[in-house]
């Protein structure tokens, strides 16, 4: 399965890192760069 994700901040980075832990292949995407940053360290 693959995911799209748009917009990391607190809901959205637990999202992708439960769908990381669950081998869902995820692709993201947020304005800001630190959120992009904290969400390329998982």
């Amino acid at each position: 399965m693959q995911i799209g994700m748009i917009g990391l901040g607190k809901m959205g980075i637990n999202l992708v890192e439960n769908m990381l832990r669950n081998e869902i292949e995820v692709s993201a995407f947020d304005i800001s760069e630190n959120a992009r940053n904290q969400a390329q360290k998982i």
